[in-house]
Parts: C-alpha cells; sequence; structure tokens
C-alpha cells in the first residue's frame, strides 16, 4: 500500500496503522468519481486509501454533479443529497443537510472541506 503522504517525516511513516477501525464521514465535497476540482481530486485518492485500511469512509455528494450515481466507489461509501445548482447557496445548504445526516450517524471523525463551509462546524 503506498504511503498516505510521502512528504511526512520518515518516524511519522513508520508508525503502525491504528487498530481501532473509524467512522469518517466527509462533507464539503462536490462529489467524486470524475467530478473536477482540487478538494475532489484529493477525496477520490485519500479516501479509497482509509476505506482499503478497513475504515468505514463515508462521503456525502451534491447530486447536481454526479452524473452515474454510485452507492460505492473503491470502497467508499456515497451518499447522494440534494442542493440547489446555485454559487451562493450550493455549498451551505449542502453543508447544513448533511451536518444533520452526519450527526444521526454518530461518526468518529467528520472531515469538513473548503473554507466556505467553515460556519457550519459549529452546529
Amino acid at each position: 500500500m503506498p504511503d498516505l503522504c510521502l512528504s511526512m517525516p520518515v518516524e511519522l511513516r513508520k508508525t503502525k496503522t491504528p487498530t481501532k477501525k473509524l467512522k469518517i464521514v466527509v462533507l464539503g465535497t462536490r462529489g467524486f468519481p470524475q467530478v473536477q476540482g482540487g478538494v475532489e481530486t484529493h477525496c477520490e485518492q485519500l479516501y479509497p486509501l482509509l476505506a482499503a485500511q478497513g475504515n468505514r469512509v463515508i462521503v456525502f455528494t451534491r447530486k447536481p454533479y454526479i452524473k452515474n450515481p454510485q452507492k460505492f466507489y473503491k470502497g467508499v461509501e456515497l451518499i447522494h443529497v440534494s442542493s440547489p445548482k446555485n454559487k451562493f447557496l450550493e455549498a451551505i445548504v449542502h453543508s447544513v443537510k448533511c451536518v444533520f445526516i452526519a450527526q444521526s450517524l454518530k461518526p468518529d471523525i467528520v472531515h469538513i472541506l473548503n473554507l466556505a463551509n467553515l460556519s457550519i462546524s459549529i452546529i
């Protein structure tokens, strides 16, 4: 399995993988696969690696960007949530919906992407 971060100091890369498997919920991305964007590319590459380590990774996607909806992508669970395709409302509406759904899933980690979603982290 490739290193998650090759720029990480060698002594940190050699640490053992934690034995507890985590439930990780991700929001703030448009989704993947095949959705253009830096965050989307990052997610498409990172989360399958975490899933391959035995973690349950759940990513909330924005329905308007997903051409061929699927429930799983390389071990990552995808939950497609509706949102308006509007430059000013899209991110915040989607993120608020996802925060409430995430609470019901009782995750160990909620990974909120994009600075625009910072305000919803207090919910």
